[in-house]
């Protein structure tokens, strides 16, 4: 399910990849210093632990009201 969302909405990934890359050259941004090894795990485990949050908190809405938005 969390693959689906990332899927879904290229805007994380996007950013993600435009600010730790070298793609920020194109965008006339300066280069970024080489990340962490330990940045890329934290990463995961928060963007996770939000996508799961968010799902939950979807699911309470829709028993909640009987409709999603």
């Amino acid at each position: 399910m969390t693959f689906l969302i990332t899927a879904n909405n290229p805007n994380i990934t996007r950013s993600i990849v435009i600010k730790s890359t070298y793609a920020t050259a194109v965008e006339d941004m300066r280069l970024p210093p080489p990340l962490p090894a330990r940045f890329i795990p934290w990463l995961a485990l928060n963007l996770t632990g939000y996508l799961a949050a968010v799902q939950m908190m979807k699911k309470v809405y829709i028993h909640r009201y009987k409709e999603w938005m």
